[in-house]
């Protein structure tokens, strides 16, 4: 774009304005700038950092290849990732999911229920899990409910009391495999299986 205008001296100048939209996601959904961002179709994100400012729900696909998510609230404020039934996440390649807000006591419960599909390979998870005292408790860890999951090469670290690396509930063919796992709460572990 070319745009003319004066100058002190009353005479006409130009100046090419260049105009970029950033696109946080290469395709789907971008994250919204406040609230709930709600994965409904395939949304692929890579080599990106995003600040969300709600809960991210996933009943479509979404893959993170070198993203981090960072999941904004006020302290004590608790932000929710969610897989649900016929939801795919994958986050892959270096990608590192914590929150923006560092302070305790502030964490997110990171759930993948059942009917969904999970892929974490080379990446890392921290700041999720706290004492959840509500049945089925999915806030105390990285709650996988799906079958089929794959968890490998990543690096996952909770901060609060009652809190695990891994819970796994009534699963079927899961792999674990090569995953450092450091809880710092009391009654704190890295993988818990329940049924």
């Amino acid at each position: 774009i070319t745009v003319w205008a004066n100058d002190t001296s009353n005479n006409w100048n130009s100046s090419i304005v260049f105009f970029f939209i950033y696109n946080k996601c290469i395709t789907g959904s971008d994250p919204p700038i406040n609230g709930n961002w709600v994965i409904s179709n395939t949304t692929i994100c890579s080599n990106t950092i995003i600040t969300l400012n709600g809960n991210l729900t996933i009943n479509g696909n979404l893959s993170f290849y070198n993203v981090t998510l960072e999941l904004n609230g006020s302290i004590g404020t608790e932000r929710t990732i969610q897989a649900n039934s016929g939801g795919n996440l994958t986050i892959m390649d270096g990608s590192n999911i914590t929150l923006y807000n560092t302070t305790f006591p502030n964490y997110y419960k990171f759930i993948v229920l059942l009917g969904s599909k999970f892929q974490m390979e080379n990446s890392s998870a921290s700041y999720y899990g706290y004492n959840d005292t509500v049945s089925p408790n999915y806030g105390r860890g990285l709650y996988i409910g799906c079958d089929n999951a794959t968890i490998r090469g990543n690096e996952f670290k909770t901060y609060n009391d009652f809190a695990y690396g891994i819970q796994l509930y009534n699963n079927d063919n899961v792999l674990i495999e090569n995953n450092t796992i450091q809880t710092a709460g009391t009654y704190s572990g890295g993988i818990i299986l329940r049924t």
